[in-house]
C-alpha cells in the first residue's frame, strides 16, 4: 500500500499470457488464463487453461485448474470480474467461455457461447453485462470489420449476445480499432453513477476502402443501452481526417508533398467525456488535433485545435 514494490513469491504454470487482464488478484488467489502451443503440450494442437494460484505464500502453489478447454484455438481476449471469469478463444468461430470461480477450489466453465468472429478486448459494465471490441466475422470467416457486441452475464449458466455492431467497410474493405488491443483507448461513459448503463462508447476507427466514403480516420461514438429497442446504436462519428493537410490522393512514394497519401490517416487515439450542469462533451485526440463535442450529437464540432 506504500513505498517501494516488494518481492514476494514466485508461481509457475504452463503455457503464455495473452495480456495483463489474463491475470487476476481475488480474495488472496491469483487466476491465470494462458494458452500451451503445440508443441509445448506435446500434442497436435495448442490448449488453453485456467489456473488458480494460492497468493498469500512465497511459493503461489497451484491449488486448482480448469485445463485444455478449446484445443486448437488460442485466447484472444480475458476478463476477471470478481468471483467470474470471461475468455474468448478463436479458429473461426469465437466461443466465449464464463467461469464461475465463486469458489476457488472448484473453478469451473459455468456456460460456453459460440459466435462468429473474436472478441479482443473485454469490459465488465457491472456485474450485468459484458462490452467487447474485437473482429466481426460470419460461419465463413472475417469480414475484415471492427465489430462492438454486447453481452447479457446476468445469469452465469445462460450467458448471452443481445446486439453486434460491426460498421460496413464495403467489399474487400478492412476497419480496426486500437480499442481491440490497447484498453487507454476504450473509452465509456455511464450516464449516471448508479448504474453501469445505459452509457456513451467512444473509440477510435480506421477504415479503408476503395470509395472516400468507405475511408474513415476518427472515433465511433455509440449508445448502449441493453434495454432499448437497438442496444447498441451509432449515434454518430468525430472525423480527424479534417486535420490532415488538403490536396488529392497520391500514389505511394509519390514526390508531390503537397497532395495527401491514400493510406495517410490521422491515427485516432484517444477520448475523454467531461460533464457540467448542461451538457456531456467528448474531447477527442488524434496525432494530429483536439476536437470537442456533444457527446450525444457527436459531428459538429464544439472546437478545434490543430496540434503542430
Amino acid at each position: 500500500d506504500s513505498g517501494a514494490a516488494q518481492y514476494r513469491g514466485l508461481g509457475k504454470v504452463p503455457g503464455s499470457l495473452l495480456n495483463r487482464f489474463a491475470l487476476s488478484e481475488h480474495a488472496g488467489h491469483l487466476r491465470v488464463a494462458t494458452t500451451e502451443s503445440a508443441f509445448a503440450s506435446g500434442r497436435d494442437e495448442s490448449l488453453n487453461h485456467l489456473w488458480v494460484l494460492d497468493a498469500d505464500g512465497e511459493d503461489l502453489p497451484t491449488v486448482a485448474s480448469v485445463q485444455g478447454f478449446a484445443p486448437g484455438e488460442r485466447i484472444q481476449g480475458a476478463r476477471f470480474n470478481g468471483e467470474r471469469g470471461y475468455v474468448v478463444t478463436f479458429r473461426q468461430i469465437d466461443p466465449l467461455f464464463a467461469f464461475d470461480l465463486s469458489d476457488p477450489l472448484a473453478p469451473r466453465i459455468a456456460s460456453e457461447l459460440k459466435i462468429p468472429g473474436f472478441s479482443s478486448y473485454l469490459a465488465p459494465l457491472g456485474p450485468d453485462y459484458l462490452l467487447t471490441v474485437g473482429r466481426d466475422g460470419t460461419d465463413e470467416g472475417l469480414t475484415g470489420a471492427v465489430a462492438v457486441q454486447l453481452f447479457d452475464v446476468r445469469d452465469l449458466e445462460d450467458v448471452r449476445q443481445i446486439a453486434s455492431l460491426a460498421p460496413p467497410v464495403g467489399e474487400a474493405g478492412y476497419s480496426y480499432s486500437s480499442a481491440e488491443y490497447d484498453p487507454h483507448a476504450f473509452g465509456y461513459f455511464a450516464d449516471t453513477d448508479g448504474s453501469a448503463t445505459p452509457g456513451t462508447l467512444s473509440i477510435p476507427l480506421i477504415s479503408y476502402g476503395a470509395t472516400d466514403a468507405e475511408r474513415f480516420a476518427g472515433f465511433l461514438v455509440m449508445r448502449v443501452d441493453p434495454v432499448a429497442g437497438r442496444p447498441l446504436l451509432e449515434v454518430g462519428r468525430i472525423d480527424h481526417d479534417a486535420f490532415l493537410a488538403p490536396g488529392g490522393t497520391c500514389e505511394p512514394f509519390a514526390d508531390d508533398a503537397g497532395c495527401r497519401f491514400a493510406y495517410e490517416s490521422s491515427d485516432p487515439r484517444r477520448s475523454l467525456f467531461a460533464q457540467d450542469a448542461e451538457r456531456i462533451v467528448l474531447y477527442t485526440v488524434s496525432a494530429l488535433g483536439l476536437r470537442a463535442d456533444h457527446a450525444l450529437q457527436p459531428g459538429a464540432a464544439l472546437g478545434s485545435l490543430a496540434l503542430p
